[in-house]
């Protein structure tokens, strides 16, 4: 017996002292550091989506496919989607923060035998964040995440995990987002999900040009107004590339056009995004050309404060500055829009144009309370005699798309994600199987045996374990070795 006490306390001495290095160790890193660096700094709270972001994203709409039952290795694809390529390429070329992009994974998903990881289909990605201090680095990860939300439907994210926060391209407006429950935070990685169709490069993103992230921010509008160009970071023209046209016409010699069509949802679509510096009363007008301004009755949808307006306007009427109301926006840097829809609800004759050019803003009256009924038919007193050119394109582009456009490609806040879904009742982004992306079951399962090779080094070699992304330490091992320690020592004095 004397031959193994010796050993014996030695290791339960050493288990006893690494145990308690690790709490010592986690006990120095303060939530609320800030890291030196040009990418690094990092918070205590999860991912937090900026409102801007949330409103484009509510835009988006993405069918989400999972990757169906596991029936073993032959039901893989063998490698990344030719999409997921792609995309893994344009984001390690533009965003330098990311250390690596992880991606193919032939396996069942974390905690659900019966179901295959979208990994294995190649359609899904890690994108890897370097942790500080055993956080999530926000300033690194958090624009990736945003302007994934942002182009999603051009692109075909389907969904995003992101330090302990979820966003799901496939749920209605207004829930798109929401906490993660999964074992690993994801803390030091953005899981992403492509579509079917984002996978196999058919949606516009990679079909159009992809150019760099733009780090120019939306400028703040000052007191007496301003002017936003549809050329600069503040606006965003969606939908299919080739139904926007461009053309060296109006505003600043710079405007884009394409046709209304019968559709019960948009296509190709444009937003101005607003902040103001400064309360008040604005008029907001549009720039209209001739020849390009053709439809009579374009619809803008007016976000400001709390509250959305639609608007009607005779485009073909103007011919420079045409008046679309006056609004009472907030101020204080509060993100509001102007939109234009391309969707109409009954059959319109061809070349119906619509111009996308700049918009003005100016001040009517300091902000007071907001008037929740703007002019709706303000008179715009046009030339009332525009003299449009008889054919100001003539080579006519490729005609605008059908009736009904493809989903995958074009804004449907509107569609039920419930008929288009193909989902398993499965975790989309993996371990563990907290809920369905589609259902959103809202009853967690039981969380499954804790996967090692899922950990990404978040536990130690000596009995060292994290809860919530390394923020609390524990270990009982240490304790238990501590007292067995003890328990040697007065057996040996006692002898």
């Amino acid at each position: 017996m004397k031959s193994l006490n010796r050993p014996l306390s030695l290791l339960l001495l050493c288990v006893a002292l690494q145990a308690f290095g690790c709490v010592e160790d986690a006990d120095e890193a303060d939530p609320a550091q800030l890291v030196e660096g040009e990418w690094s700094v990092y918070v205590a709270d999860p991912w937090h989506i900026p409102a801007e972001t949330k409103a484009i994203g509510d835009q988006q709409y993405v069918a989400y496919t999972g990757a169906g039952a596991w029936t073993g290795s032959d039901a893989c694809s063998g490698g990344l989607t030719t999409g997921a390529t792609q995309l893994r390429t344009w984001l390690n070329a533009n965003w330098p923060q990311i250390s690596s992009i992880g991606g193919y994974s032939c396996r069942a998903i974390n905690g659900d035998p019966a179901h295959m990881s979208v990994h294995g289909t190649g359609r899904a990605l890690d994108i890897m964040i370097p942790l500080q201090s055993g956080n999530a680095d926000n300033i690194a990860g958090d624009p990736i995440g945003n302007w994934l939300i942002e182009n999603a439907q051009t692109i075909g994210i389907q969904y995003i995990i992101w330090d302990g926060w979820t966003w799901n391209a496939s749920k209605p407006a207004g829930s798109k987002d929401k906490a993660y429950g999964g074992a690993h935070p994801h803390n030091d990685h953005l899981h992403i999900e492509l579509s079917v169709a984002g996978g196999n490069a058919q949606t516009d993103w990679f079909s159009g040009p992809q150019a760099p992230p733009s780090s120019e921010p939306c400028a703040v509008i000052g007191a007496g107004g301003g002017v936003v160009e549809e050329t600069g970071p503040c606006f965003v023209a969606y939908g299919p590339n080739q139904y926007w046209r461009e053309v060296a016409e109006g505003h600043d010699n710079h405007l884009i056009w394409t046709n209304v069509f019968k559709s019960s949802a948009p296509s190709n679509w444009a937003r101005w995004a607003l902040y103001f510096e400064e309360s008040g009363q604005y008029e907001v007008e549009v720039f209209t050309t001739p020849g390009y301004s053709v439809y009579d009755d374009a619809r803008y949808s007016v976000h400001y404060g709390s509250s959305n307006f639609t608007v009607h306007i005779d485009q073909s009427s103007g011919n420079g500055w045409l008046s679309i109301g006056v609004f009472d926006f907030e101020g204080g840097g509060v993100y509001q829009y102007v939109d234009l829809y391309d969707d109409v609800p009954t059959t319109v004759a061809a070349d119906q144009h619509i111009v996308a050019d700049a918009i003005r803003l100016t001040r009517i009256q300091a902000g007071t309370t907001p008037d929740p009924t703007p002019d709706p038919t303000p008179d715009p007193t046009p030339d009332p005699t525009p003299d449009p050119p008889v054919t100001p394109d003539p080579v006519e582009p490729t005609p605008d798309p059908p009736v009904t456009p493809e989903v995958p490609g074009t804004p449907s806040p509107k569609l039920d994600p419930s008929a288009t879904s193909t989902s398993t009742p499965s975790e989309a982004g993996d371990e563990p199987i907290i809920d369905d992306p589609m259902n959103d079951l809202e009853t967690p399962t039981e969380t499954p045996a804790f996967d090692p090779s899922e950990t990404l080094a978040l536990t130690g070699d000596c009995g060292c374990s994290t809860v919530n992304g390394g923020r609390v330490p524990t270990s009982p091992l240490g304790f238990a070795a501590v007292a067995g320690f003890g328990l040697l020592v007065l057996a040996r004095r006692r002898r």
